[in-house]
């Protein structure tokens, strides 16, 4: 090119589309190629293709890379939004199961409701004497904005204070997707409300204090 004078092109690598799949399988390839191939045809195939996708210029085979790519499913794919349940009177609920340290939360939403809070049958939100733990489980309702316009009753046993709270706050969450749509369960998931925090308290290591923590040595 130099020889020639003739003006270089800008290095760009291939990358539209390329991360959302993958390459086809042996069989899949069989199908493109109609021919029968060896496992052995198959490896030297995948390492041709992918020296040519990351060749400096392989956005100029694009094409023909893509022809033996397939799209995948993401990863984070739309959560399936569970259905209304209604009582005998046909006032609308919808339960969930929650989950944190060794504290474990069942929470019933009830549609058409004053925003009133029952926990372990005869307990309100002051049931939890800490601010932070009374905000984790009002965060899900003002997210959602049902904040006011639905009752909760949660059931909820073992662990501390902040365990129970976080159990409580993903059980909330997962009754929640049942009263919304599919842009709001999008935003929930991004907000974290619909993942499990499965953190856990490390264990004591022998011959140190804590987990972490040792005892104080001095050597005089």
């Amino acid at each position: 090119m130099k020889k020639y004078s003739v003006k270089q092109e800008q290095q760009q690598q291939l990358n539209v589309g390329f991360a959302s799949s993958q390459w086809v399988t042996k069989e899949e390839l069989e199908n493109i190629l109609l021919e029968h191939l060896k496992d052995k045809h198959y490896e030297f195939f995948l390492s041709c293709m992918k020296r040519l996708a990351t060749h400096t210029y392989s956005h100029r085979a694009n094409d023909f890379i893509m022809r033996f790519r397939k799209p995948v499913k993401s990863v984070l794919a739309e959560k399936e939004i569970p259905k209304l349940l209604y009582t005998s009177e046909g006032r609308p609920y919808m339960s969930g199961v929650g989950k944190r340290k060794l504290s474990l939360a069942s929470v019933t939403v009830f549609g058409r409701g004053t925003g009133t809070i029952t926990i372990n049958e005869n307990k309100n939100i002051l049931y939890f004497d800490d601010i932070q733990c009374r905000e984790q489980i009002i965060y899900p309702l003002q997210f959602t904005g049902l904040l006011g316009k639905v009752d909760v009753v949660a059931d909820v046993e073992g662990g501390g204070p902040c365990g129970q709270a976080g159990a409580i706050r993903y059980a909330l969450s997962q009754a929640l997707m049942a009263f919304t749509d599919k842009d709001m369960v999008e935003k929930m998931r991004l907000g974290g409300l619909l993942t499990r925090d499965p953190r856990m308290k490390e264990r004591q290591k022998p011959g140190q204090k804590g987990a972490r923590a040792k005892y104080t040595w001095k050597k005089r």
